[in-house]
């Protein structure tokens, strides 16, 4: 689901149905496409949760001009040892629960 964030409510950009014996993250890459073709110039940030920081996601997102926000489980730390990240380092940010601004105690 593609949902676009506006100032006083959300607005439901376009959705895909997960196929059956497919798994989130290709149902995702199939909206991407779609929103990258229909809306390029709707939105500069896709945000994620940790199941679609993978390569082919943040490579795909990245090669379209816009930024990605992935919010990671408490494993993060593995990331820097896959080589993908390398590559695409320069766009990523880290941040642990204590350090994000304005932290409520998430």
């Amino acid at each position: 689901m593609a949902i676009l964030l506006c100032k006083d409510f959300p607005f439901l950009l376009d959705l895909e149905l997960q196929m059956p014996g497919e798994d989130e993250v290709a149902a995702a890459a199939r909206l991407l496409d779609r929103l990258f073709l229909n809306y390029p110039r709707a939105f500069d940030v896709v945000v994620a949760d940790g199941l679609y920081a993978q390569a082919p996601f943040f490579k795909t997102v990245i090669a379209h001009g816009k930024q990605v926000i992935a919010v990671l489980k408490d494993d993060a730390g593995i990331c820097f040892r896959m080589p993908w990240v390398f590559s695409v380092r320069s766009s990523l940010l880290f941040f642990n629960r204590t350090e994000l601004p304005g932290n409520v105690g998430i």
